[in-house]
């Protein structure tokens, strides 16, 4: 879904999608809550996303498998969830160019980082 002029909300219907692995969001005009339902792809092991959201970030608990996580000018505000934490397959995170603020989560279980 990346390179598109796709705007409005992201359907929660994607979280139906159990399957997908990859799940590139690009930089869009996609704006609203990002949707919880997205933390229900089990097998996900990259998400990129830069786009308008308002609010928190998702919880990352149930991404496991997740190695790369790129959600940086996304418009997330607040804390990083202490979920992040759990991501000990995550090699690569960018978060930049958001409203993020408090304190930073736990790196210890995150040993493949490499790109941070």
């Amino acid at each position: 879904m990346e390179s598109n002029l796709f705007n409005g909300n992201v359907p929660s219907e994607l979280g139906k999608l159990v399957n997908v692995e990859r799940l590139i969001l690009g930089a869009y005009n996609l704006t609203g809550q990002f949707p919880l339902a997205l933390t229900n792809l089990s097998k996900l092991n990259e998400l990129i996303s830069s786009n308008n959201f308002t609010g928190r970030m998702p919880d990352f608990g149930g991404w496991k498998q997740l190695q790369k996580l790129e959600m940086q000018a996304s418009g997330f505000e607040g804390s990083i969830p202490s979920s992040l934490s759990l991501l000990s397959n995550l090699t690569e995170l960018d978060l930049s160019f958001n409203k993020l603020e408090g304190e930073i989560p736990d790196f210890e279980n995150i040993m493949r980082l490499d790109t941070l």
